[in-house]
């Protein structure tokens, strides 16, 4: 019954229309992708060649430093990660990796765009969830039996199954496509360090393991995300406040992603973050050691175990502040604020002409500020914006252009 009330009609529509908006969004990035990393058999033959190189200079070096004194404390923390460091990248001195095209698993791992949709769509059924906190039904559902824990125990629960299902489908959704498209079928037993991006990932993985790995990796990052934004929305009270509070913290956490360099003390910052935790496959390109407590964890099992101890505390909280929490309780400051700002708008509104009035029924209440948003956003998204140069070699270029209606002409100097 709880399930068949969070996904009704109007939001299965909204969640199918952004599944095919990912497809659209992957065909896009695709085509991009296809022509930035064009296959190219020599090419990929001297990478495989280097890349073994690259493993022999890893271990060559750490049995060198372990030659210094300096890093010979078998209880110091460089000892350990050396070791740790060396016998990652020992595994990997005999691999065998094929010469072949590899452009579906570059389009599919250039992509991490599914991520950030599965995570709204995660709000949206969050903010589904949650509906009984404007339509006055808060009251019933605390007074009734089982409206408290039993409730939140199963939002819990649809919760972590929606978050699988959603991933699952958009992503095989992409895989599909990606290998429909380019039908480099033998690349799918072939290890996922044939991608260059990923000559740093010591995990042993083939493409079909990899997207495995990468479906339950997002999983993990999902539920994290979703319960993390559950426990905000709970807390909060209004749902609208919610969704303000969710976009700030999310806005600051891309700019602490973006701002805060790999080398800075400050990487910590950047490393435990939700834009970074969300990217699985930024995550898997990723080496790096980190120390907890005097043990030491490879990257991605510290961002694991951080996102579960994330997911438990969330929950738990979740739970006990959905069967403690009344539903007439205290304002607080961000409340008092809102309903001020809120008159004030209703004040003005009042007064305004008949025009005005129509344009905010049709925008704002009939939401359709929303689409305007997604239009401008996907706008934003296909539109290539950069510096020209008006030189006499690209007006001629653009003169062959015109001439031959798009043909190649690539082999004109």
């Amino acid at each position: 019954m709880e399930l068949r009330r969070i996904l009704s009609l109007k939001r299965i529509i909204i969640i199918v229309a952004l599944c095919i908006l990912n497809c659209v969004l992957f065909a896009s990035s695709m085509s991009s992708t296809d022509k930035k990393n064009a296959y190219d058999e020599q090419k990929q033959a001297d990478y495989i060649n280097s890349y073994y190189e690259h493993v022999d200079n890893v271990v060559g070096n750490a049995d060198n430093l372990l030659g210094f004194t300096i890093f010979q404390t078998s209880q110091s923390n460089s000892y350990a990660d050396i070791i740790k460091t060396k016998e990652d990248y020992e595994r990997f001195l005999d691999i065998d990796i094929k010469v072949c095209s590899e452009m579906a698993m570059n389009a599919i791992t250039e992509y991490d765009y599914v991520f950030y949709l599965c995570g709204f769509i995660m709000i949206i059924i969050v903010y589904a969830m949650l509906e009984e906190r404007d339509n006055r039904m808060w009251n019933l559902t605390y007074t009734a039996k089982k409206g408290r824990f039993g409730i939140g125990a199963k939002r819990c629960a649809i919760l972590v199954v929606s978050a699988f299902c959603v991933l699952f489908i958009n992503i095989v959704s992409v895989v599909i496509m990606a290998f429909a498209t380019h039908r480099d079928y033998e690349s799918l037993l072939n290890p996922i360090q044939a991608l260059k991006k990923y000559a740093d990932c010591t995990y042993m993985l083939n493409s079909v393991q990899y997207i495995m790995a990468s479906i339950l990796i997002g999983w993990i990052a999902l539920v994290f995300f979703s319960f993390l934004v559950m426990m905000i929305f709970i807390i909060m009270r209004n749902r609208k406040n919610a969704l303000l509070m969710i976009g700030i913290i999310t806005g600051f956490e891309f700019l602490l992603y973006k701002g805060i360099d790999s080398k800075s003390i400050y990487h910590l910052f950047k490393e435990i973050n939700i834009i970074n935790m969300i990217d699985v496959h930024a995550m898997l390109q990723t080496y790096n050691n980190i120390q907890l407590f005097g043990y030491i964890y490879s990257y991605v099992e510290f961002i694991l175990i951080c996102m579960v101890i994330v997911i438990i505390v969330c929950m738990i909280i979740s739970v006990l502040a959905r069967g403690l929490m009344r539903p007439e309780g205290r304002k607080g400051i961000f409340d008092k604020f809102y309903e001020a700002v809120y008159r004030l708008y209703q004040k003005v509104f009042a007064r305004s002409s008949v025009i005005f009035k129509e344009f905010h029924k049709l925008v704002f209440s009939g939401k359709s500020v929303y689409v305007i948003l997604t239009v401008i956003v996907l706008s934003a998204y296909f539109i290539n914006t950069g510096f020209y140069e008006y030189s006499d070699y690209n007006k001629r270029k653009e003169k062959l252009y015109a001439e031959h209606g798009g043909e190649d002409y690539s082999y004109i100097l």
